[in-house]
């Protein structure tokens, strides 16, 4: 009778583990779902112009950005931003230059991170002309914590970019 017992106590207590386990995955998975989708709105924000929105809604406030070393924003002369206020001023200046065609090709989330791969037509200005770069491909990778953007790191070759505003800099 006492093995029935402490065998029963045991049986309840993995059932109970095992729900507990399969309640944790499931809301994991609810918090990954979530996390995606806002990964996604953020980068088809970069067409629809929204950022004010995006940055109020899906951002922490001491939200960091990143870009590739060798990018400078103009608006700041670096490639990271820090907080919601300087995303909010860089994303302002950036649309009133720039105009984005975006086609996201995979998003994938892990944890609390997401990795979106897009392809972007941009036109943007240098000087006083628009260049336009057709499919240029964009990975962004997000890190969440309590559901808020706390860091985004966005990936891109800007070479040619970069040499054509040296070249009309310089004169050449």
């Amino acid at each position: 009778m006492a093995r029935r017992g402490i065998t029963a106590v045991i049986l309840s207590v993995c059932v109970g583990f095992c729900v507990l386990l399969l309640a944790s995955c499931a809301v994991q998975g609810d918090e990954q779902v979530k996390n995606k989708q806002t990964a996604i709105r953020y980068v088809n924000a970069m067409e629809a112009g929204d950022m004010d929105l995006m940055v109020d809604s899906c951002m922490d406030p001491d939200i960091v950005i990143e870009w590739p070393d060798h990018f400078k924003c103009p608006v700041t002369g670096t490639n990271l931003l820090k907080g919601r206020e300087q995303v909010r001023t860089v994303a302002r200046a950036w649309k009133s230059e720039t105009a984005h065609n975006v086609d996201i090709v995979s998003a994938v989330a892990q944890g609390n991170e997401v990795a979106v791969l897009a392809n972007v037509d941009r036109k943007f200005k240098i000087t006083s002309n628009m260049k336009t770069y057709e499919g240029h491909p964009m990975a962004f990778f997000f890190r969440f914590k309590d559901g808020k953007v706390v860091k985004a790191v966005h990936v891109f070759d800007v070479l040619e970019e970069v040499e054509l505003q040296k070249a009309k800099k310089y004169g050449f």
